[in-house]
């Protein structure tokens, strides 16, 4: 028996940030690199496609796992693990975990136990993290999406956890979901200091809904020009729920609660480390817009007990709803402007001191 620790992540609305999250935030020498991140938002310009299903999401610079300097990843194919193990998955994440390696892989969520899928009976490829094992009872310890769709701890036999990783189509499978991370954590190799220019750069930016992709030419290609960024997204999120008449996404609300819920805990930090930096008013800002963001999380979770939008806005109780959810976001939009743009003038003094 062996479990590897994991601590709950502080941003757990889609895998790529879910799973690695679980494992950097068990560490507190992580801390100060994970809030000089995850400040600047952005919605795809096909927003209204729901394409690419990511299309409401944190910017980073890569949201891959070698993004953190304390993740050391390998990536090895289905068909590797299955040629290595002489078809036997399960004694393969068995000797990962024994070598104190996390497991980032897609499985059928079908045979796994608590999840919608499961419950529903239905065919649904999904990421998961595998970060122990009980031999004694034949079982691993993953965390992925439960039933109510949190990020959460579950049990899975090594039976049914077999079936749900043998059972993908692998002719079906998207590129990337071919692939297995494991994924080490490296001790105190790094020593990151919150980095105050940074965080200021991505504020400005949303703030100002400019593109930071345009920050990194010289670091990467790809500049994410499709996309709308910062305050923007606000109206992209409405329009999406106005105009859009397939199935209800309710993550870009859960993103919007994550992202005010993060910006408190870094905001304390800021002032725990600049001790002459005085955020008070603007963190009580925060909580506010914390509240506001949750409950219109909650107002779009309540909605989708009814899964199309023709049909919710045929009922009036839900029309209500919809409502109130426009009037929270452009009253967030506004308080978050004005919140941001103090913030701003308050750490104009501290942005190049940050690394002394």
């Amino acid at each position: 028996m062996r479990i590897l620790p994991v601590s709950e992540p502080i941003v757990s609305v889609y895998p790529k940030h879910s799973i690695p999250l679980s494992v950097l935030c068990n560490h507190e020498q992580t801390l100060d690199w994970l809030l000089s991140q995850y400040i600047q938002i952005k919605v795809h310009k096909n927003y209204i496609t729901s394409l690419p299903t990511d299309w409401c999401d944190f910017y980073t610079i890569d949201p891959r796992f070698s993004t953190s300097p304390w993740l050391h990843s390998e990536c090895v194919t289905r068909s590797s693990i299955m040629s290595w193990s002489e078809n036997d998955p399960i004694s393969f994440f068995i000797k990962c975990i024994d070598l104190g390696m996390y497991i980032s892989t897609r499985v059928d969520e079908f045979y796994i136990n608590n999840t919608k899928a499961n419950l529903n009976k239905y065919y649904f490829p999904h990421a998961i993290l595998v970060y122990g094992y009980d031999e004694n009872n034949q079982l691993f310890y993953i965390s992925g999406y439960d039933i109510n769709g949190k990020f959460s701890k579950i049990k899975v036999s090594f039976a049914n956890f077999e079936q749900a990783f043998l059972s993908l189509n692998n002719s079906e499978l998207e590129f990337f979901s071919e692939f297995t991370h494991l994924m080490t954590f490296r001790e105190n190799i790094f020593n990151y200091k919150l980095d105050f220019n940074w965080i200021y750069k991505q504020m400005y930016d949303y703030l100002n809904c400019e593109n930071t992709s345009l920050r990194f030419g010289g670091l990467i290609n790809t500049k994410l020009e499709d996309f709308y960024y910062g305050l923007q997204v606000y109206d992209k999120v409405m329009d999406y729920y106005e105009i859009n008449n397939n199935t209800i996404d309710h993550r870009p609300l859960h993103l919007i609660w994550e992202h005010k819920k993060l910006m408190i805990v870094r905001l304390k930090h800021m002032e725990n480390k600049q001790k002459e930096l005085k955020l008070s008013d603007e963190i009580m800002g925060y909580y506010e817009l914390e509240q506001i963001a949750q409950i219109t999380r909650n107002l779009m979770l309540k909605i989708n007990v009814t899964k199309n939008l023709v049909e919710i806005k045929k009922i009036n109780n839900n029309l209500e709803d919809m409502k109130k959810i426009k009037n929270n976001l452009e009253e967030m939009k506004k308080k978050e402007r004005n919140i941001l743009h103090l913030i701003l003038l308050k750490l104009q003094p501290f942005i190049n001191e940050s690394r002394d």
